[in-house]
């Protein structure tokens, strides 16, 4: 049963100083390609988490508090409201953490890949291995960043007593049901009813529509909607991606307009990415930089607090 030593070491003027060590047993042997890939993946771990923190800091995050809320006395017929538009915050809160961890994440793996294309067979494991580690958490920090808006939605059903969009709570899938504009409508009935005033319906408004703000929403919208539902977009390394064959064609016309065929092309695995990471990163700091001011408009009000 071989066994592997890790030591983390600090190295200063002094001696050096052991910070942590672990030694681990395993069961099987690796060859030798296996051991040295795990020399390279371990080194770019190492690499990772000691420049992750210097990355985080170029994440927006928010300036106020989202969960805290002074004492108060609660109506009963008011109970729901309050707590399920309390626990919302909470969630929101633990979801914008998340995308700000992976999205630090993905950059720190970035920064490991190699600039210049692979030379030996350890530059190419290393260009896979960190390739693969920051698309993995660049995915997860897209899905969750579009999912805030979807607990925003939830948020204000829940803060005006669940009536803003009728649906059936005994339906398992009734949460699918609510969605940005049904919610709009709401409010707006809410205003004509005379229960929202001018300005609090047009102040809720121009919170919801703080993302729309960001020059790249469609970007990370389109990203995000092909990620989850169609193939997934290529990034930075073309030739790793999926590429669907055109089953439909190019017709081919004769001298009068009409079609004669249609042409084909027999597709070679593609070298060109659709997205470079340094765009879409861009374009995602950008856009939860607006989503983070729809928030923060909105805890701003004294119904959402």
């Amino acid at each position: 049963m071989p066994k592997y030593r890790l030591e983390l070491v600090r190295l200063s003027d002094g001696e050096p100083s052991v910070i942590n060590e672990e030694t681990i047993s395993v069961t099987g042997d690796r060859s030798p390609e296996g051991e040295e890939n795990l020399g390279i993946e371990m080194m770019a771990e190492f690499k990772k988490a000691l420049n992750y923190g210097a990355f985080s800091d170029e994440i927006p995050d928010t300036e106020c508090d989202l969960t805290s809320s002074p004492p108060r006395k609660i109506d009963f017929s008011q109970w729901w409201n309050v707590r399920n538009t309390e626990n919302l915050w909470l969630e929101i809160t633990n979801t914008l953490a998340d995308v700000r961890f992976l999205l630090s994440q993905a950059r720190a793996y970035k920064a490991l890949e190699p600039t210049e294309p692979p030379s030996s067979r350890k530059d190419e494991q290393l260009k896979y291995y960190a390739h693969f580690g920051k698309m993995y958490h660049l995915n997860l920090a897209v899905s969750s960043l579009v999912k805030i808006q979807d607990l925003v939605v939830r948020l204000l059903f829940e803060n005006f007593g669940g009536t803003l969009v009728v649906v059936d709570q005994t339906d398992d899938d009734w949460e699918k049901k609510l969605t940005m504009k049904d919610v709009k409508k709401g409010l707006k009935r809410e205003f004509e009813a005379g229960k929202l005033s001018s300005d609090e319906y047009q102040y809720i408004i121009d919170a919801l529509d703080e993302p729309s703000q960001s020059s790249h929403q469609k970007t990370v919208v389109d990203y995000r909607n092909r990620l989850v539902h169609r193939i997934r977009p290529s990034v930075d390394h073309g030739e790793l991606y999926t590429e669907i064959e055109d089953r439909i064609g190019k017709p081919i016309l004769d001298s009068a307009g009409n079609e004669k065929g249609r042409q084909f092309a027999i597709m070679a695995r593609p070298s060109e990415a659709e997205f470079q990471f340094a765009e879409l990163y861009a374009a995602l700091l950008d856009y939860l930089k607006h989503v983070i001011r729809m928030l923060t408009k909105l805890r701003g009000m004294p119904r959402f607090a």
